[in-house]
């Protein structure tokens, strides 16, 4: 081959080149597990907002406060309370709620947002003790352990303390500046009034284990002063809720102490209580026997100080006034994130990353297994990373219905606190009512009844309005422009097997059960004749399928009326008649197929029997 048509030999990479070339890698794969890490807690919170309901006690609320910054950090006016401080100090809320304010962030997005930041601290706080390239496997998991996924599936803002704590804590192990440990650590006393009891027992505990085993000065000095700050601080908080809010809701007595204190407990209550720690909170026991089991191997206490350190209030959560503070229900366990902490430091002082990792999966396996449902919370609502309909528009659209006495369920009044009266909230006398599109059965029980028809406000929303025809003048706002026909009550409630809902239309592919695909929603019908029609759009069916169309009653599941349509040739909407000796409920509406047959339905209507001449 000629000179002049031989490629140029490749250049050597330098080692320089090479060890750049890597960090970078690192570092950019680093940037995207942390963005995980805040993502997926982030798109659950949307998705509970704008998908599957929420809470006005209490996922509301904390939207609502951590975007208002009101010095007294006010209730939201649908609310009768006027001060949360009455209930809880929590200053961080005000830190919170300034950069929310200055770019207009709207509440859930700000709730939603604070919760991906408490799951990034727990993701930062692994690497932080554990810089191993290796162990982000495990750093992504760690937040998602039972322990901690139980803070988000009830949205609550306390397991920040939890983040910011152990943050502090792998600073400081990891030899960072003072400046940087105790900073993080101020911004953990200001979560909750007692974040500061909760560190300085854990604070206390290590203090003493540095004192038994003679570590060095600078590690004693720290524990201490975490133990004493911690308690001033709460100590601080609950005077301040004394002296200004004396006489209003007092979450220590309502919760835990009872009034007069410990007067409900009984051997009953107890050992209940501990019947269900044992045979339901496997994410917490379980974590709780792996600690234990390290520290006999290597004979260091170190792996269950947190779990030490959580016993007083373990204690006083058996005893508690309240059954959800008593069996550790959802957000109520958080303080036990300590015994986490304590079993991570303990790996780090033994064991290495692959010893992390094994035991981390193995935790999240036994979690899996236990709380799959769990678990499938998290995804079943898709990823949200935005919300899927323009929040202050349709704040608008809502507002002409509060003039208008409308009643609002109160997971509509959950993404709009403040736009609503306390007496609108769940008023079951209201012609009109604004319901949940994906909960119709927080309703009124009369808005099941007729003569209430309901409507979509559009397709886009996920609101239901229920308007009741008896009325005279049911005063819908002018501005509310709806459709002639009411909205398919199988959209409204539907339990289905194979069945895909898609806005007001029902498709059931032909592989479906032989079963019934569609039944519901029970209404509660007044004495009288009625005919109800099924809207098939389409019907797909092979010779010898066949689909049974009833109406019954729930209770004693007695059949008013039925019939089927058999083969290819079927009518696209057929009618049922039924008589009602007197008023009744649990009256249901009924599809079951069997064979190769598939269908799509619109809608299933039920009005009075009109009479013949």
């Amino acid at each position: 081959m000629p000179a002049e048509t031989m490629p140029a030999p490749m250049q050597p990479r330098s080692w320089f080149q090479s060890v750049v070339s890597r960090r970078f890698a690192l570092a950019a794969l680093d940037v995207l597990v942390a963005a995980v890490a805040f993502a997926i807690p982030f798109s659950y919170i949307v998705g509970h907002f704008f998908i599957s309901a929420p809470y006005l006690l209490d996922s509301g609320i904390f939207a609502n406060l951590l975007s208002s910054g009101g010095l007294l950090q006010p209730m939201p006016a649908c609310l009768s309370q006027s001060s949360y401080l009455g209930t809880h100090v929590s200053p961080i809320f005000y830190l919170f709620s300034v950069p929310v304010s200055l770019l207009s962030i709207p509440p859930p997005l700000a709730f939603a947002t604070y919760i991906g930041l408490t799951y990034l601290t727990f993701y930062v706080a692994v690497k932080i003790l554990f810089p191993a390239p290796g162990a982000m496997v495990a750093a992504l998991i760690v937040p998602g352990l039972g322990l901690l996924l139980l803070q988000i599936l009830y949205p609550h803002t306390e397991a920040l303390f939890c983040a910011l704590f152990f943050l502090s804590t792998a600073l400081f192990y990891g030899g960072h500046r003072k400046r940087y440990v105790y900073a993080i650590f101020a911004l953990c006393l200001l979560v909750r009034e007692d974040a500061g009891f909760h560190a300085c027992a854990f604070g206390g505990v290590s203090w003493l284990y540095c004192l038994w085993l003679k570590k060095p000065k600078a590690e004693r000095n720290h524990w201490l002063l975490v133990a004493c700050v911690g308690f001033a601080a709460s100590l601080a908080c609950m005077a301040f809720q004394k002296l200004f809010f004396a006489g209003t809701d007092n979450a220590l007595r309502r919760v835990y102490l009872g009034d007069p204190a410990f007067a409900h407990v009984t051997t009953a209550l107890v050992w209940a209580r501990l019947k269900t720690f044992a045979l339901h909170k496997s994410y917490i026991w379980i974590p709780l026997a792996v600690s234990l089991a390290l520290a006999w191997i290597k004979r260091d206490l170190l792996f269950y100080l947190g779990w030490l350190a959580t016993a007083p209030w373990l204690l006083l959560s058996l005893l508690a006034k309240s059954d959800s503070a008593g069996t550790l229900y959802s957000y109520y366990s958080f303080p036990l994130a300590l015994g986490i902490l304590s079993l991570l430091l303990g790996l780090r002082r033994h064991y290495g990353t692959p010893q992390l990792t094994l035991v981390v999966c193995g935790l999240f396996a036994c979690d899996l297994f236990f709380f799959a449902k769990d678990y499938q919370r998290i995804i079943q609502d898709g990823i949200h990373l935005a919300a899927p309909f323009d929040y202050k528009k349709t704040e608008a659209l809502l507002r002409p219905f509060v003039p208008a006495g409308a009643g609002v369920a109160s997971n509509v009044a959950a993404l709009y606190p403040n736009l609503f009266k306390p007496a609108q909230v769940d008023d079951a006398s209201a012609p009109l009512y604004l319901g949940w599109r994906q909960q119709p059965t927080d309703a009124p029980a009369h808005l099941a009844s007729d003569p209430v028809k309901i409507f979509k406000l559009s397709p886009e929303l996920p609101f239901l309005l229920y308007v009741d025809t008896s009325r005279a003048d049911p005063r819908l706002p002018p501005s509310i422009k709806l459709d002639d026909r009411p909205l398919s009550m199988i959209y409204v409630r539907h339990q289905t097997l194979g069945l895909t809902v898609r806005e007001n239309i029902a498709i059931c592919p032909a592989a479906a059960p032989d079963r019934k695909v569609i039944w519901g929603p029970y209404m509660k019908l007044k004495k009288g004749a009625y005919e109800v029609v099924y809207h098939f759009d389409e019907i797909r069916a092979a010779a010898d399928a066949r689909l049974t169309l009833a109406v019954a009653i729930r209770q004693n599941h007695k059949i008013l009326a039925k019939t089927e349509i058999v083969g290819p040739a079927s009518p696209s909407a057929p009618r049922l008649v039924f008589t009602l000796e007197n008023d009744t409920e649990g009256v249901e509406f009924i599809v079951q197929k069997k064979g190769s047959v598939s269908f799509v339905i619109s809608d299933i209507t039920v009005d009075r029997a009109h009479d013949t001449p």
